[in-house]
């Protein structure tokens, strides 16, 4: 373990860099910043416990605030156990951790889907309108390219339908004193948060594909060109 202090702004761990630490926060406020979404952890969290998966960090984290975190050196799920075996006293914190970023990003795409259906929905509306106009004026509308390839949004990959009620499920029983040691085991949490994280992936997939989407229509909407 090593106690490390990180100024407000600074950054902590860069998307895409390779998950080499396991940070708790002792103090202080960090971002999690993925495309244009951010939500918050502070004391009590885990940093990078949505990463174990891909061993690449899925996010952005930044200081909020003047932060303090103890980290442990990470590479693969022997690291986890040693971890969890030296801070027997984090499995509450692992626990919460972990679920409370999933149901962040879960919470994201959710508000990401029905942006895609109001951007679209609009997108459609408002052509039907100029087409109608240019009707009643009599001039022939022009042709907006790629407006003929859209479609709603569905996603290449969907996360199993089965992943948010059965984390939601799991969620209470952590919080239920009476029931929760049980699954204060280092076998269980490891293989816990590896499945969690593994899970969590199929989401910000679907994420990343709904961002793609939500470009090319408001590209379609207004661009630089001024065919929009």
């Amino acid at each position: 373990m090593s106690e490390i202090q990180i100024k407000q702004g600074n950054s902590i761990y860069e998307k895409d860099s390779s998950v080499t630490m396991i940070s708790i926060i002792i103090e202080g406020t960090v971002s999690v910043s993925f495309s244009n979404d951010t939500f918050q952890l502070s004391a009590g969290d885990v940093i990078g416990i949505l990463d174990l998966y891909t061993n690449a960090h899925s996010c952005t984290y930044i200081a909020e605030s003047d932060v303090v975190v103890d980290s442990y050196p990470y590479k693969n799920s022997n690291s986890l156990a040693d971890i969890l075996q030296e801070e027997p006293d984090f499995y509450p914190d692992f626990f919460r951790s972990s679920l409370k970023q999933l149901f962040a990003v879960t919470d994201f795409c959710s508000r990401k889907t029905q942006s895609c259906d109001a951007l679209y929905s609009a997108l459609m509306e408002y052509h039907r309108d100029y087409a109608a106009l240019c009707k009643q004026c009599h001039f022939p509308p022009k042709i907006l390219p790629g407006l003929e390839s859209v479609q709603p949004f569905i996603p290449e990959t969907r996360p199993e339908e089965h992943l948010f009620p059965y984390y939601t499920d799991l969620s209470k029983v952590v919080e239920d004193r009476s029931t929760r040691s049980a699954l204060f085991k280092p076998g269980f949490l490891v293989g816990f948060l590896h499945g969690l994280s593994r899970d969590t992936h199929q989401y910000l997939n679907t994420y990343e594909e709904m961002s793609d989407y939500l470009f090319r229509l408001s590209h379609l909407l207004m661009n630089e060109e001024k065919i929009d």
